[in-house]
């Protein structure tokens, strides 16, 4: 009789229910008390023959406590078919909402006792197995953690399973370095009508940018809130909550994620994904960010997210600022036989994250048009002045060539500078034009990097050709032997140099005040002897004004090549001034 019940738990009659999405559990109590009793009973009266000598009386007793057996019996059929879908559980998760079924089975199978204990457990085990791990990326982690959370919401509602299962998880995040860039652009994914995230990419989870746009009753989080004596809902925690058990009462999806980082570490990774998303948006309205910092505003307060909202304000004025210019100039095209065709955005530059800030020659026509949207400002906001940046802006570029005409949008200045700078009035007809990285330089005052990035960026687009070392010029006319693979490369060479980022990034920063740094831990080492990485970083998060955004990983790489420098010595676990 064991094995009939192993095996009809194990049959296709207990198998999940994937198309209907419904437990399996009452059928399979069903089964226990009609079919498995009468073939239970049957068997017992095979076997020991006592029911044909006994009284009807005495038969008719044993059959009522039969019966009262029979809740056991259904436990233990209960028992086996949780244990059977605890082993798949993990799978069951990834597979959410389809495996709904599934899960409200566990829902039953953990009021047995010790069943909570098993399905965190094995659960625990099967996560460390299959996901916390370098071959991971960290989008899928936090993918399935989004599972996680919908399904064990489901499993147990008031949140103390999920609370055991999720440690694990969010330990395992808090030191994945991409972490918290991730979740911080997701929030400002954009999603379609359909609920789908219009440019999926890797460092975007879907469930975060989804579950963003839904209405959210109370985004504040619950947690460390004082007892409400007048909550005539209040319940005790569950008898198996850890001390440190508290559940807030509107679970809000995404304060999962947020509350996995610290609050400032959060707000200044928002501000730096916040300031390229505003330079680069097409979103005249703003609703979708005006919404979240409404959203965040009841978790962190409107103190903390106050540089947030003046980039948004500046957004939001530059976009006035614009049409009344244009309607400014309007007035007067008949005179100037011109309207501005610009759109500036006018930053509050304490308040934006570091900005690019290379400097180098616009071509003439741009040149004029800043001129021009400059006066207008200055007439309307007389005692201000515009500092132009033009490294943050884009433009659509047109170029004429022999066999045919390239329409390029959203390039950035200096690649538009760049591919301007080949074009030469005194060039001799049907020849085409040539110039060396150094000649691009010198010639528009431009560093290095960012003139390879531009002619890395038109050799993709096949605008220009590298026709010797460092030496490219201009693809007047398309050969019929390019083939596609050429023409793939090509682009994916071009949306490489295209993708360069408005706002400084943490190896940016280091750089740029690298020498600073440097005569900082000088100084310490000085004064303070043998230092290993993380005590000069604890000293220089204390010392450097503004705070020091950097860790031991950047400070200790800082440091080693300071060695190769002969600036300072490894001696023993840590650095020290190099002597003589």
């Amino acid at each position: 009789m064991d094995r009939l019940l192993s095996e009809v738990v194990a049959s296709e009659r207990c198998s999940v229910d994937w198309y209907g999405r419904m437990p399996i559990t009452a059928r399979l109590k069903d089964w226990v008390d009609n079919v498995y009793n009468y073939i239970l009973t049957e068997a017992e009266a095979f076997i020991c023959k006592k029911f044909r000598s006994r009284p009807e009386a005495e038969v008719e007793q044993d059959l009522v406590w039969g019966w009262s057996e029979m809740k056991q019996w259904r436990d233990i059929a209960l028992g086996r078919l949780g244990v059977s879908r605890v082993k798949n559980l993990f799978d069951y998760v990834v597979s959410w909402d389809k495996s709904i079924g599934a899960i409200l089975d566990l829902k039953d199978y953990i009021t047995l006792p010790g069943a909570r204990t098993h399905l965190t457990d094995s659960f625990i085990q099967q996560l460390s197995r299959r996901l916390l791990h370098a071959g991971a990326t960290t989008t899928n982690i936090l993918d399935v953690y989004f599972s996680v959370i919908h399904a064990f919401k489901e499993l147990d509602p008031k949140g103390v399973l999920l609370s055991k299962v999720a440690r694990p998880i969010r330990h395992y995040l808090r030191d994945r370095d991409d972490a918290i860039r991730i979740v911080a652009s997701s929030c400002l994914a954009d999603v379609n009508e359909e609920g789908d995230v219009m440019n999926p990419s890797p460092d975007i989870c879907s469930g975060i940018a989804i579950e963003i746009g839904r209405p959210i009753s109370d985004f504040a989080d619950g947690h460390g809130q004082k007892l409400d004596w007048d909550d005539m809902e209040w319940m005790p925690a569950p008898v198996d909550a850890e001390p440190e058990y508290k559940k807030a009462k509107a679970d809000s999806i995404v304060a999962y994620f947020i509350s996995l980082f610290e609050r400032e570490e959060f707000i200044k990774e928002l501000q730096n994904i916040l300031g390229e998303h505003l330079l680069k948006s097409e979103d005249q309205e703003f609703e979708k960010e005006i919404r979240l910092l409404e959203l965040l505003k009841t978790r962190f307060g409107s103190d903390k997210l106050q540089a947030c909202e003046v980039m948004l304000k500046d957004v939001l004025d530059s976009k006035r600022m614009n049409a009344a210019i244009r309607n400014k100039q309007a007035q007067g095209a008949t005179r100037l036989n011109t309207v501005t065709d610009m759109h500036a955005q006018i930053l509050s530059s304490f308040f934006w994250p570091a900005l690019r800030e290379d400097t180098f020659a616009v071509p003439a026509e741009l040149a004029a048009l800043q001129e021009s949207y400059a006066a207008g400002f200055e007439s309307i906001k007389s005692m201000r002045k515009l500092n132009w940046l033009p490294a943050l802006g884009r433009t659509t570029v047109e170029l004429q060539l022999q066999d045919r005409h390239v329409v390029v949008e959203y390039v950035q200045i200096w690649q538009a500078s760049v591919v301007y700078a080949f074009q030469d009035p005194n060039a001799m007809a049907g020849v085409p034009v040539t110039r060396t990285v150094q000649e691009l330089e010198e010639q528009l005052e431009m560093e290095e990097p960012l003139v390879r990035n531009a002619v890395t960026f038109w050799v993709g687009k096949m605008v220009l050709k590298e026709t010797a070392t460092d030496a490219f010029t201009v693809l007047e006319t398309l050969s019929s032997k390019t083939t596609e693979k050429e023409a793939a490369a090509a682009a994916e060479a071009a949306e490489q140099s295209a993708g360069v980022s408005a706002i400084k990034t943490h190896d940016d920063l280091l750089e740029q005040n690298k020498e600073l740094y440097e005569q900082m831990i000088l100084s310490m080492l000085t004064n303070g002897g043998i230092m290993d990485g993380k005590k000069v970083t604890m000293m220089l998060k204390f010392v450097v004004p503004g705070g020091f955004p950097f860790g031991e990983d950047e400070v200790g790489a800082l440091m080693r090549g300071m060695v190769e420098a002969e600036k300072l010595a490894v001696v023993g676990g840590g650095f020290a001034v190099r002597k003589g």
